[in-house]
């Protein structure tokens, strides 16, 4: 018998990191080749990812919903053809020969080493590093002012990655880090804007990778992009009768004109208790349906 890595594949040139989503085997399963085992979120794409070979998951090494950087090994198949599969995936050794001015973002063991070897004012190995980012990374933190290679990365090769990036400015410290020359606290868009707040009864649901992302774009495009406001024209035939029908009724007994705005009030009420995802609020990387 012998035992096959499977690594965290790398689904796309800037793509450093993956976030294993769902296991859809569990150890002692059967696995057949080319069989979906386990799926996985990037900041690109979502994909479900095949075995590399046939035989039984003998172990888990990265639970559900752990983020890891590529070429690491996430779970091992045990296979008495396969010995040789496992090698290429999990033998990053030749990258390792690399200069430590080019090195790629896979050496992940001798990344320490080389950073402490290179000290400079800003410009040291580590730095640079940092700064080679995804370019999503790049974007948020140029959008905020936040200077990369003064963050501590929890990447490969110490990278700075999308979480690294959320995790300083949602802290609330993204002002204090800023490129030379960037806007002081006292400037526009210095301040942060409260987070809203789960009232009693509201259901609070964590966003998956992929709708974070989409939400982050989403904001990214409201600060650059033109808007325009859409109308939808509505027949309000019926409401006209039963309101001409009842208005003097109503004023008669209340004292008070019978408007359309009640009318509108009650659609809506009645449409948001049938579409909560309306009335819902993003809070972090939660969405709190009310």
């Amino acid at each position: 018998m012998a035992r096959v890595d499977i690594i965290m594949p790398q689904m796309g040139e800037s793509i450093v990191e993956g976030t294993l989503s769902k296991w859809l085997k569990k150890v002692g399963d059967e696995v057949k080749r080319d069989e979906p085992i386990f799926e996985i979120s990037t900041d690109k794409v979502d994909a479900e990812i095949p075995a590399p070979a046939a035989g039984v998951l003998a172990e888990i090494i990265v639970k559900e919903g752990e983020t890891v950087a590529v070429q690491t090994v996430v779970a091992r198949l045990e296979t008495e053809k396969g010995a040789a599969l496992g090698t290429p995936a999990s033998s990053p050794a030749p990258q390792r020969e690399a200069s430590p001015a080019g090195a790629p973002a896979r050496q992940q063991p001798p990344a320490p080493a080389i950073a402490a070897s290179h000290s400079g004012n800003g410009n040291s190995f580590e730095d640079r590093v940092r700064t080679k980012s995804s370019p999503l990374v790049r974007k948020i933190a140029a959008e905020h002012g936040v200077n990369i290679a003064s963050l501590e990365g929890s990447g490969v090769a110490g990278r700075v990655t999308k979480r690294d990036i959320l995790g300083f400015i949602e802290s609330g410290a993204s002002t204090t880090i800023a490129t030379p020359g960037a806007r002081t606290g006292g400037a526009p868009g210095g301040h942060t804007l409260p987070l809203p707040e789960p009232w009693p009864g509201d259901v609070v649901e964590p966003m998956s990778k992929m709708r974070a992302l989409i939400s982050d774009h989403m904001v990214a495009s409201r600060q650059t992009s033109a808007h325009v406001t859409s109308f939808i024209e509505i027949d309000f035939t019926r409401v006209a009768r039963i309101r001409a029908k009842n208005r003097a009724e109503f004023e008669a007994t209340t004292g008070q004109k019978l408007t359309y705005m009640p009318f509108i009030i009650k659609s809506v009420c009645q449409g948001l208790q049938a579409f909560p995802v309306m009335n819902s609020s993003v809070s972090g990387k939660n969405v709190i349906y009310r």
